[in-house]
């Protein structure tokens, strides 16, 4: 079983004891982290970029961060929230360099489905037109600004709370809320007429 983040069980006390391990010097410990931690690394850049090869690249950037910052991190107990934080800057700087990087503001809109929190990838078991509408879901949510589509995979996706997503990426919980709120308008917005479409 995993945790509701993703990150493969161990608890808090746990990590925060690799955490300290690592900080004192244990290098195998940082070993034990990337084995329990890279799974869940790399499934949430895959979730912002939708590339396999980017995926990998960012999460062996994202290690390679952690091991160079760790042993700053005073409170080891917040790790979770840490390593969340820089995997998520290090997909959008990512995101940033990419020259055909585009929001479409042109398309239109629909009714946001429960399938945008609990389909992640096309299951060939599903009707056609469900596995179509998760295409259409995942490039809307990809239209997104870049923190409205910080906050929304993390909420829909990562099944965050509003205040770990805050944490995550290290604001308010009032922004937070305003970014959630715009985004799930915008998707509104966007996917509307197949809303109709798919309903048939």
């Amino acid at each position: 079983m995993g945790t509701a983040t993703g990150i493969e069980t161990i608890s808090y006390v746990d990590r925060a004891v690799l955490v300290e391990r690592f900080q004192r010097g244990e290098l195998s410990a940082f070993d034990e982290i990337v084995k329990r931690c890279q799974k869940h690394v790399y499934n949430l850049a895959y979730r912002f970029t939708r590339n396999c090869e980017d995926s990998y690249d960012i999460s062996q950037e994202v290690f390679i961060k952690v091991f160079k910052s760790l042993d700053k991190l005073k409170n080891t107990s917040a790790f979770d929230a840490w390593l969340r934080r820089v995997t998520v800057n290090a997909c959008m700087d990512h995101l940033r360099k990419q020259p055909g990087e585009k929001i479409f503001e042109d398309i239109t809109d629909v009714e946001i489905r429960q399938s945008v929190t609990n389909k992640e990838t096309v299951n060939p078991d599903t009707p056609l037109e469900d596995n179509e509408l998760q295409r259409i879901i995942s490039r809307a949510v990809q239209q997104l600004p870049n923190k409205q589509r910080k906050v929304f995979i993390l909420r829909h996706y990562e099944g965050l709370a509003l205040k770990e997503i805050a944490e995550a990426m290290d604001c308010s919980l009032g922004t937070v809320k305003a970014h959630l709120f715009r985004a799930t308008r915008r998707l509104r917005k966007i996917l509307r007429p197949y809303n109709t479409q798919y309903s048939q």
